[in-house]
C-alpha cells in the first residue's frame, strides 16, 4: 500500500509541475479570448472521430484475444471503455488492470491472458508512435529555432535541506511504524519487518537532523533546466525506441521453448517458495505467455500493425478536426500527427489520473515547435486553449461512457486487485 501511495504521490506531484509550468506564463484574459473564438460546433465531430478510434482499438483487442478466446468489437468496447475511464480517474494507470478484470467477468478470459494483450497492445501503440514520430520530420520538419525553457531549478540554505532530508525520512517511517501497530496480531511477520524499517527511518531522520550534514552558511540550488525543442524530441524518440526496442524482445522471447523451459526452471527450483507458490506462478507464467500466441501468426502480426496505425491516424485526425473549430489555428494532416506524437510521450510519464498538466505542456511545445502558433503570450494562450478542449472532449465521454460500463458489470476501484497467490 505504502508502495502505492508514493507512485500515486509522485504522479500528482509531476501533473502539479506541469500544470503550473503550463498556466505561468498564460495570461488569463488572453486565454478566454483564445476559447471565446472557438467554433463549439466542432466538438461533436471531435468526439465522433474520438469514440471510433475507441471502436477501432476493440477491433484490434479481437485480434490480440483471438487464442485465448474470439470476441466481437462489440462485446469488447464495454471492457476496453472501463479500462480507459479507470485511467482517467485513479492514479497508477489503475485501468491497465481494470480491463482485463473486466474481461474475465464479462468473457471469461482469465486475467494473465487479458493482461499480456493489454502489455502487447502498449507495445505496438508504441511501435506505431515512434514510426510516425520518424517520418513526420522529413514530410514536415520541426521549427529548428523554436524553443520552450522553463527553469525548474530552486535554491535551498543549508538548514532547509537538513529540515527536509529529515522529514522526508520521518514521515514514511512513521507510517511504516503505524502499518507495523496496526497489523501486529492480523500479520505478525509482516508487522516486524515494517517495525524494523520504519525504526530505521524514524532512526536516521533523527542522526540526520541531530548531525546537519548540509553546510547552513552556503546555498545549494536542486532541480534543472527544462529544455524542449526538436534535437530534444528526436533524442527522447531514440530512447523510447531502445525501451520499446528491449520489451518486444522479451515478449517475443517468451514464445521460445527455451526461454520457457528455462524461466520455468528456476520457478520450480526457486528456494524459499512452497510447492502452492511454485505452482501459481507456473501457471500464471503459462497464461501470461498464451498472451502473447497472437504473435506467432505473421498475419495476426501485420494486422495488428495495421490497426495500431490506422487507430494512431485516425486520432490525429480527430486533432485535426478539432483545430476547425480554431479560426487562427491552420493545422494539416501532418501537423496533428507530430502533435498527437508529441503529447503522447509526454503523457508517457508518470502523471495524476487523466494526464492533467503532462497533455498540456506536449501541446503547448508542439504548437509552438511546429510553427501552429507564434511564440507570443497570444501564441501560448491559443496553444493551451486549443489544447484544453482537445483534452477536456476527449476526456469527458470517454470517462462517463467507460464508468456507464463499470456499472453495468458491478466494477469497483476497490476489485483492481490481480489473483493473490496461494499460501
Amino acid at each position: 500500500m505504502s508502495k502505492k501511495l508514493l507512485q500515486a504521490s509522485v504522479g500528482f506531484a509531476i501533473s502539479g509541475l506541469f500544470l503550473f509550468l503550463a498556466f505561468r506564463s498564460i495570461d488569463l484574459a488572453q486565454l478566454g479570448a483564445a476559447l471565446g473564438q472557438v467554433r463549439w460546433v466542432w466538438v461533436l465531430p471531435f468526439v465522433a472521430v474520438t469514440l471510433a478510434q475507441m471502436w477501432w482499438r476493440a477491433v484490434r483487442w479481437r485480434v490480440l484475444l483471438a487464442p485465448a478466446k474470439d470476441v466481437g468489437p462489440r462485446r469488447l468496447f464495454g471492457p476496453l471503455m472501463i479500462g480507459m475511464a479507470f485511467n482517467s480517474i485513479f492514479p497508477l494507470r489503475a485501468g491497465e488492470v481494470a480491463r482485463p478484470l473486466a474481461l474475465a467477468k464479462t468473457e471469461d478470459i482469465p486475467f494473465p491472458a487479458g493482461f499480456a494483450s493489454v502489455v502487447l497492445e502498449r507495445i505496438l501503440d508504441a511501435l506505431a508512435l515512434l514510426l510516425l514520430f520518424a517520418v513526420v520530420p522529413y514530410v514536415l520538419p520541426f521549427n529548428p529555432d523554436v524553443q520552450e525553457v522553463w527553469d525548474g531549478r530552486r535554491q535551498f540554505t543549508g538548514w532547509q535541506l537538513n529540515a527536509l532530508l529529515s522529514l522526508g525520512m520521518a514521515l514514511p517511517g512513521a507510517a511504516l511504524l503505524a502499518v507495523g501497530y496496526w497489523q501486529r496480531k492480523a500479520r505478525p511477520e509482516l508487522s516486524g519487518a515494517t517495525y524494523l524499517v520504519g525504526g530505521s527511518l524514524a532512526a536516521l531522520a533523527a542522526l540526520t537532523f541531530a548531525l546537519q550534514p548540509f553546510d547552513q552558511t552556503r546555498t545549494i540550488v536542486l532541480g534543472q533546466v527544462y529544455e524542449l525543442n526538436a534535437e530534444n524530441f528526436r533524442a527522447m524518440s531514440g530512447k523510447l525506441s531502445l525501451m520499446v526496442g528491449v520489451l518486444l524482445g522479451g515478449a517475443l522471447s517468451c514464445l521460445a521453448p527455451p526461454v520457457r523451459k528455462i524461466v520455468l526452471f528456476v520457478i520450480e527450483r526457486a528456494p524459499l517458495l512452497s510447492p502452492g507458490i511454485r505452482g501459481f506462478l507456473s501457471g500464471l507464467f503459462h497464461k501470461f505467455t498464451d498472451g502473447f500466441s497472437s504473435l506467432r501468426s505473421p498475419k495476426a502480426v501485420a494486422l495488428a500493425c495495421f490497426h495500431s496505425l490506422g487507430i494512431w491516424v485516425l486520432g490525429a485526425f480527430s486533432f485535426l478536426v478539432m483545430s476547425w473549430g480554431f479560426p487562427e489555428v491552420e493545422m494539416t494532416m501532418a501537423h496533428a500527427v507530430a502533435f498527437l506524437v508529441i503529447t503522447a510521450i509526454a503523457i508517457s510519464l508518470p502523471s495524476a489520473p487523466g494526464f492533467w498538466g503532462l497533455y498540456e505542456v506536449g501541446g503547448i511545445v508542439s504548437m509552438l515547435v511546429l510553427g501552429l502558433v507564434p511564440a507570443t503570450p497570444e501564441g501560448r494562450a491559443l496553444a493551451l486553449g486549443y489544447t484544453m478542449v482537445c483534452h477536456f472532449f476527449q476526456w469527458a465521454p470517454i470517462t462517463v461512457i467507460g464508468l456507464f460500463y463499470a456499472g453495468a458489470v458491478h466494477m469497483k476501484p476497490g476489485q483492481l486487485d490481480a489473483p493473490e497467490a496461494p499460501k
